[in-house]
């Protein structure tokens, strides 16, 4: 635990000497997120017209709510690849493999960390979109933490498959665009809105499960007393632990092929 704290340090050094360099492109990332929000927003509230306060099959509150939920998703999802993407650009991936502490511990530090800025910055984003669509949520953090948490826990299973795809293969720009958008659509409609084969598939996506959970607490009230009777707990739990065991052995395995072939030492 102690030498898993000194390396949550060393990242955190690493991230801020990152920033003070570079701060740009961490502005221009947060200003893009925004502003596709607005784009996406504004668009739909052009199309459907001011009196319709449902769009996309759900209400605004809804909306903004899948929407953040999205944040944590795509961070998950993208933020291990693209950093191990940038260092075998740089030349410095084998020398992280080669650390006492081993790539997949490094890995599970970023993961933590970009976790834990996501929410520290989450009041001041979840404040502009609030004000951009005029509607405000009362938001009890102590019931949301756990569902923001495991949530972000089952999408890191699929950063974890990307960033040992990212081993092997080097470039998937691609994916690291289409994989966090897809769930964005089916995360927009209500669930119980989608016909039953789409429902089924949804309900084994982390991140719509959670969305579910955080509009039933939000939006209709519901203690998580109730949603643990319901099983609704349980199920986002197991699903979460499922994904990301499934995506640390993935990463395991394909970063046995990246070693055997020799793909840790060069671009």
């Amino acid at each position: 635990m102690k030498n898993f704290l000194l390396l949550l340090e060393a990242e955190i050094r690493r991230d801020y000497i990152f920033i003070r360099r570079y701060p740009l492109e961490i502005i221009s990332s947060i200003c893009f997120i925004y502003f596709v929000f607005l784009l996406t927003f504004f668009s739909a509230k052009f199309v459907y017209g001011d009196k319709e306060i449902r769009f996309l099959g759900s209400s605004i509150e809804g909306w903004v709510i899948s929407y953040v939920m999205w944040i944590f998703a795509s961070a998950a999802t993208s933020y291990m690849s693209e950093q191990l993407k940038n260092e075998a650009l740089i030349g410095i991936l084998e020398q992280l493999y080669l650390s006492p502490f081993g790539l997949i511990y490094i890995l599970l530090a970023r993961a933590c960390l970009i976790f834990l800025y996501i929410s520290f910055s989450l009041p001041i984003f979840l404040y502009l979109l609030q004000v951009s669509t005029g509607v405000y949520l009362k938001l009890n953090l102590c019931l949301i933490l756990p569902t923001l948490v495991l949530t972000f826990m089952g999408m890191c299973g699929f950063g974890f498959i990307l960033a040992g795809i990212t081993l092997v293969f080097k470039r998937i720009g691609p994916l690291l665009l289409i994989i966090p958008f897809f769930p964005l659509g089916l995360a927009m409609f209500p669930i119980e809105d989608l016909s039953h084969n789409l429902q089924i598939f949804a309900l084994i996506l982390p991140l719509i499960q959670g969305v579910k959970l955080i509009r039933l607490v939000v939006l209709e009230s519901q203690n998580f007393v109730i949603l643990f009777r319901n099983g609704e707990i349980l199920i986002l739990a197991l699903n979460s632990f499922l994904y990301l065991a499934i995506g640390i052995f993935i990463y395991k395995t394909l970063e046995r092929i990246a070693k055997d072939r020799g793909l840790l030492g060069h671009y």
